[in-house]
């Protein structure tokens, strides 16, 4: 049987390829709307940091309530100040291609924040069920 982790490992897999793969297909149609290569450094931030913090939430899962709140609480403060420092140092170390950076970085934001919580919100109503 998967372990959670392995599960979403899986789907964040799938769900990184399936956007690189529709934002080149956009390029390649529209090669006005190609990203530019720095690009990808973006994709990679988002999935390791994706990953991490599901990861970390679902080891905070295994305490208590009130820890696994404070848990909560923290890595989501984390995620916070570390997506606010990348888009900053980002935009300032490539100020030629900031704005389409920026564009993209809002969009997978909405994406991969959408896909986490609905992921760990099926991971909690499956532990529910099983106590």
């Amino acid at each position: 049987m998967k372990t959670p982790f392995i599960t979403f490992f899986s789907k964040l897999s799938l769900l990184t390829f399936l956007i690189i793969l529709l934002a080149l297909s956009v390029g390649f149609i529209f090669p006005a709307a190609q990203l530019p290569v720095e690009s990808a450094i973006v994709f990679a931030f988002f999935f390791i940091i994706t990953l991490s913090i599901h990861f970390i939430l679902l080891k905070a899962d295994e305490k208590p309530d009130p820890q696994f709140i404070r848990y909560f609480m923290i890595t989501t403060m984390l995620k916070l100040f570390l997506y606010l420092g990348f888009i900053i140092i980002l935009i300032f170390l490539v100020k030629e291609h900031a704005k389409p950076l920026a564009i993209l970085f809002m969009i997978l934001y909405l994406i991969y924040s959408v896909f986490e919580i609905g992921s760990f919100l099926s991971h909690l109503k499956k532990r529910k069920l099983n106590l």
